[in-house]
C-alpha cells in the first residue's frame, strides 16, 4: 500500500512566473479570500513537497491546519509531512483528527488502513477498523482491501450493505461467488422478502467477485425493520434501521398515543436512554423528587437499547415509582440502538400534542424547575427555552462554550434557587437552544415537526438545526435566566462525541451559512454578561459545594500547574488573585480557579486603599481559608498584604528576588511567613539575617533536551521565531500582531511560532504566524524541535519560577529575548545568548533586535 499526494486534489490557484518556488511566506499576500488563501497554501506546500523540503511544506500546512475545522485533506497532507520528518505520533494524531471530520474520504481511509498494517503486530485492531470502514461510504479500491480482511476466516461467503431512505431500504449484495440470496426484512406488523442473484456483470462486481442490489419499501406505518438472509452465510454489519422521521414536513405525523384532544395541555418530558447506569438514576431520581413544579406533565422514557443489560430493569422500577408518587411516565422500547434522535422523534411521534422538554439522561432538575421554564414559554413568540447550566454551551455557566464539573444534586438546588431569586422571570434572546434540557412549544412543534435525522449522523446539533428552523418560521430560541440544570455531558457517545460534533457541524453550516457569524455576533456583544458575572458572585459569597480553600495572590502562570498549595498537606481548591490594573474606580483583581464552579475568571473592583483586603476577605467569608500564598509580592499591591491576618490564616511566600529592585518588599511579611522558598541567593542571605534559618533555595528542573542549534548558511530555508505567551495575555498578542504585520509590510523573511496560546484569525491572516503548541500539549518539545526555530521570545511576564515554560526555555533556539529576567534568570543562560527586553517594549523594537542578533542569508532576502 502506498499514498501519493497529487497537485490536482487542491487545484492550485497561483504561481511563480519563472517556475521558482516563491519563498515562505510572501505568496498569500494578495489573496483576499480565505479560500484563495488556503489554495496558495497547498499549492506551494506541494511545490515544497516535491522537491523534499519537507519543513517548508510543513509551515504552509500549519497556517492551513489553524483554521477552526481544517479541512480533511490538509489535515492528510500535513500527516504525510510528518511521516518524512520522522514523527509518526504527530503523523497518526493528524490521521486521527481527519477521520473525525470526514471518515468517507478514500485517500485518508487507505493512509489508516496502511498506517495500521504497517504498524502493529496485532492483525485484530487492522480487522477491527476494516469492519468499521465496511459500514461508510467507501471507495471499491477501499472496500475490496477491507472485505478481504474481514471475510478472511471463511465465515461469511459475502457481505450485505444497506442504505436507508425514507421511502425504501436499499441492499448491496457483494458476494465472493454467484449466489441466489433471499432477504427477509421483518416489521413491527409484517415480513417482506425479495429475492435477487448476484453476478459478476454488475458495475460493484470488482469488489468480491459478484454484485446485486435490491429494494425493499418501506409498508405504511412501519417505522423500524431488522433484515436477514436465511439461506445464505451474509455479513449484515448493521442488520437493524431506523426509518427517518424527519421530511420536512409542517406538523408531526404517525400513530400518536394519545387521541388529538386529549391531555394537550400536559407537557411531555421526553428523555432517550443509552447508557450510564448511575447518571440515569441520578437524573430519574432528581425528576421523580420534583414535587415543586405545579405543571401537569408526563415522563416519556426511550430505552434505545444500550449496552448495560442493568437499564431496562431500573426503568421499569422508576415507572413503578412514578405510579406510587401520582405521576404519569411511559417506557416506549426502540427495536434496537436507534439513536438519540431517532428515539426523540419516536416519542414526538407519540405523543404530538403539548408542549414538550428535551431532557438528557445525564442531567439534573432542582425543583420548580418545570414552572419557570414553562413560564418563559409564554412570553410572546418563543419557540424554544434553555435554562443555565454547568454544561450547557451557549448557556453556560460561568463561562459560556465552556463546561465545569457537574455539581451534586444538593449544589444544584442551591445555585438554582439564587438564580431563580436574582434573574426572576428574566429571559434572553439566543442564536439557538441546546438539547441537553430544551422546552419546545406547540408553536414551534407546529412549524418544524421533527429533529433532522436525515443530515445529521446519531445525534449532536441536530437540535441546533431545529432552532435555526424554528428561527426561519419567526420565533425566538430564548434562555431562561432563572433556571439552572446540571449537566454531565457525554454520557451517550462519550469517546466518539469530538468525531460526531465535527462531523455534524459541517453539514449544519451547510444547511445555515450564518451560524459561525451569529454566533461571533452573540459572543461578542455578550447579553448573558451580567447573568455570569452575577452567578459567580452569588456562588462565591454563598461558598456552595465548598469548605475549604487555598488563596495564591500574585502569580497567574503557578495555579494552573498545581493542585493545591504544597503547604496545605491535602488536595484543597485553589483560587488564585491576580492585581490587574489600577483604574479611577479603584483596583481590579481577577479571581480564578481550575477546580471550582465559581470563580472560573472573574474581574472584581475594589478599593485602592488598605479596604482592598477587607472587601476580598468579606466575599471569601463563607470558606475556611487554610492558608495563603505570595508568589510574587512585587505585583501584589501592599493592602493585600493584610490578608491573612483578616482571613486567620498563615501565609507562605514563593518569591523570585525581584521584590527587591521594585522597593516592594515587605520584612515583617518575610518574619511572619510560616514557609518561604527562592530562587535568590541574596533574599536567602536577607533572610538569614533576619533569623529565618528555614528558606529553601529552589532551582527549576535541568531538560535533558540539549539547546537547539541554529540552522546555517544554505540549511536556512526561512527565519523562524519561537514565542511563549500566555493564553490571555492581551498586551503580548498586540505584540506578536505587530510583529508579524511588520515582517509583511518590511518583506522580512521571518514568522513567529507561537506556543502557549492559539493565533488570533487576524494573526493567521498575515501569513506570518503559525501555532505551535499549548503549555500543556504532551509533545509540545517535540513540536519545539521540529519547527528548528532560530531565535526565540518569551513575552511571559510572570516571574514565577515553576512554570513549564521554564523547560522550554533551557532547550530553546538562541538567541533567547525575554520580558522577564527574573524568569530566565535561574535558568544559567550564557549572557551572550540572553536579551533581556524592556517592560514596556514595542513591537518594532523587538523586530530591530532581531535584525541586529538573528543574521539571515542574503539568498532569503525577498
Amino acid at each position: 500500500m502506498d499514498l501519493s499526494i497529487s497537485a490536482a486534489a487542491h487545484m492550485p490557484v497561483d504561481s511563480a512566473s519563472d517556475g521558482s518556488a516563491i519563498r515562505f511566506p510572501v505568496w498569500a499576500q494578495s489573496h483576499s479570500t480565505r479560500w484563495r488563501w488556503r489554495q496558495s497554501l497547498i499549492h506551494h506546500a506541494l511545490e515544497a513537497y516535491g522537491r523534499g523540503e519537507w519543513r517548508e511544506a510543513l509551515r504552509c500546512l500549519d497556517l492551513c491546519c489553524s483554521l477552526p475545522i481544517p479541512a480533511t485533506e490538509d489535515l492528510l497532507f500535513r500527516s504525510e509531512v510528518y511521516g518524512k520528518l520522522g514523527q509518526s505520533a504527530l503523523s497518526t494524531a493528524d490521521l486521527e483528527a481527519a477521520f473525525a471530520i470526514d471518515p468517507t474520504l478514500p485517500a485518508l481511509q487507505m493512509r489508516m488502513l496502511h498506517q495500521l498494517w504497517r504498524s502493529t503486530d496485532e492483525p485484530s485492531r487492522l480487522v477491527q477498523f476494516a469492519r468499521r470502514l465496511v459500514s461508510i461510504d467507501t471507495a471499491p479500491a477501499v472496500l475490496r482491501f477491507c472485505l478481504t480482511r474481514v471475510l478472511d476466516d471463511g465465515t461469511w461467503s459475502g457481505v450485505a450493505l444497506t442504505r436507508i431512505s425514507g421511502s425504501a431500504i436499499r441492499i448491496l449484495l457483494l458476494t465472493k461467488s454467484a449466489e441466489d440470496v433471499s432477504i427477509e426484512g421483518r416489521f413491527s406488523g409484517q415480513r417482506r422478502q425479495v429475492v435477487t442473484r448476484t453476478s459478476s456483470n454488475h458495475d460493484r462486481a470488482s469488489v468480491l467477485g459478484h454484485a446485486s442490489v435490491v429494494e425493499m419499501p418501506w409498508p405504511e406505518g412501519e417505522r423500524s425493520v431488522a433484515l436477514s438472509s436465511p439461506g445464505n452465510s451474509l455479513w449484515w454489519p448493521k442488520p437493524w434501521h431506523g426509518r427517518p422521521w424527519h421530511q420536512h414536513t409542517s406538523k408531526p405525523t404517525g400513530t400518536p398515543i394519545v387521541p388529538e384532544g386529549t391531555n394537550s395541555a400536559l407537557v411531555t418530558v421526553i428523555m432517550p436512554v443509552f447508557d450510564g447506569l448511575a447518571a440515569t438514576q441520578a437524573s430519574l431520581d432528581a425528576l421523580l423528587d420534583e414535587h415543586a413544579s405545579t405543571t401537569r406533565h408526563r415522563i416519556v422514557l426511550v430505552d434505545d437499547r444500550g449496552p448495560d443489560p442493568r437499564i431496562p430493569a431500573m426503568l421499569h422500577t422508576a415507572a413503578a415509582r412514578a405510579a406510587q408518587q401520582g405521576f404519569e411516565l411511559k417506557i416506549l422500547r426502540n427495536p434496537a440502538n436507534l439513536g438519540f434522535i431517532a428515539s426523540v422523534n419516536t416519542a414526538l411521534a407519540a405523543f404530538p400534542y403539548g408542549p414538550v422538554v428535551l431532557l438528557n439522561a445525564d442531567t439534573i432538575v432542582p425543583p420548580g424547575w418545570l414552572d419557570r421554564m414553562v413560564s418563559a414559554a409564554r412570553k410572546l413568540g418563543v419557540g424554544t427555552v434553555t435554562p443555565l447550566s454547568n454544561n450547557g454551551e451557549v448557556t453556560s455557566m460561568p463561562q459560556m462554550f465552556t463546561s465545569a464539573p457537574m455539581p451534586s444534586p444538593n449544589v444544584v438546588r442551591r445555585i438554582d434557587a439564587l438564580v431563580a431569586e436574582a434573574n426572576r422571570g428574566r429571559v434572553v434572546d439566543v442564536p439557538n437552544g441546546v438539547g441537553f434540557c430544551m422546552l419546545i412549544t406547540q408553536a414551534a412543534r407546529d412549524a418544524c415537526g421533527f429533529l433532522n435525522d436525515l443530515d445529521y449522523d446519531q445525534g449532536y446539533l441536530e437540535e441546533v438545526d431545529y432552532c435555526l428552523r424554528v428561527a426561519e418560521h419567526g420565533l425566538r430560541n430564548v434562555c431562561a435566566c432563572d433556571v439552572f440544570v446540571g449537566h454531565e455531558g457525554g454520557q451517550s457517545f462519550k469517546d466518539t462525541k469530538r468525531a460526531l460534533v465535527v462531523r455534524n457541524l459541517g453539514e449544519l453550516e451547510r444547511r445555515f451559512p450564518s451560524i459561525r457569524r451569529d454566533t461571533l455576533r452573540f459572543q461578542t456583544e455578550d447579553p448573558l454578561a451580567d447573568v455570569r458575572s452575577a452567578f459567580q458572585l452569588d456562588v462565591l459569597g454563598s461558598g456552595i459545594g465548598v469548605g475549604s480553600i487555598a488563596l495564591e495572590v500574585g502569580s497567574q502562570a503557578s495555579t494552573r500547574h498545581m493542585s493545591a498549595t504544597p503547604q496545605s498537606g491535602r488536595d484543597v481548591p485553589v483560587i488564585l488573585v491576580t492585581p490587574i490594573r489600577l483604574q479611577p474606580d479603584g483596583l481590579v483583581l481577577r479571581l480564578e480557579s481550575s477546580t471550582l464552579l465559581a470563580p472560573r475568571q472573574l474581574d472584581l473592583t475594589v478599593s485602592e486603599s488598605s479596604a482592598a483586603a477587607k472587601e476580598l476577605a468579606a466575599l471569601l467569608s463563607a470558606f475556611r481559608v487554610e492558608s495563603v500564598l505570595f508568589t510574587e509580592l512585587s505585583s501584589v499591591t501592599e493592602p493585600l498584604f493584610s490578608l491573612p491576618a483578616l482571613l486567620g490564616a498563615p501565609h507562605d511566600l514563593r518569591l523570585t528576588g525581584s521584590e527587591f529592585g521594585d522597593g516592594l518588599f515587605a520584612a515583617d511579611l518575610l518574619e511572619g511567613a510560616r514557609q518561604i522558598e527562592t530562587v535568590s541567593p541574596t533574599l536567602m542571605r536577607l533572610a538569614h539575617r533576619l533569623g529565618r534559618d528555614d528558606v529553601r533555595l529552589e532551582k527549576p528542573r535541568a531538560s535533558q533536551a540539549p539547546v537547539l542549534s541554529r540552522p546555517a548558511g544554505d540549511e536556512m530555508d526561512a527565519a523562524a521565531v519561537a514565542v511563549f505567551c500566555e493564553a490571555d495575555d492581551s498586551q503580548a498578542a498586540e505584540l506578536v500582531l505587530q510583529m508579524a504585520r511588520s515582517f509583511l509590510v518590511d518583506n522580512l523573511p521571518w514568522y513567529l511560532v507561537l506556543f502557549g496560546r492559539q493565533a488570533s484569525p487576524a494573526m493567521l491572516a498575515t501569513t506570518r504566524v503559525i501555532n505551535g503548541a499549548d503549555f500543556d500539549h504532551d509533545r509540545i518539545a517535540d513540536l519545539l524541535r521540529l519547527h528548528a526555530t532560530h531565535a526565540s521570545l518569551c513575552l511571559m511576564r510572570t516571574k514565577n519560577y515553576e512554570h513549564p515554560v521554564q523547560d522550554l526555555l533551557l532547550q530553546t533556539a538562541r538567541p533567547l529575548f525575554s520580558l522577564s529576567a527574573s524568569l530566565v534568570e535561574p535558568l544559567d543562560i550564557p549572557a551572550d545568548d540572553l536579551i533581556v527586553l524592556p517592560h514596556h517594549v514595542t513591537a518594532s523594537a523587538i523586530v530591530d533586535a532581531l535584525r541586529k542578533t538573528v543574521p539571515v542569508p542574503a539568498s532569503l532576502m525577498l
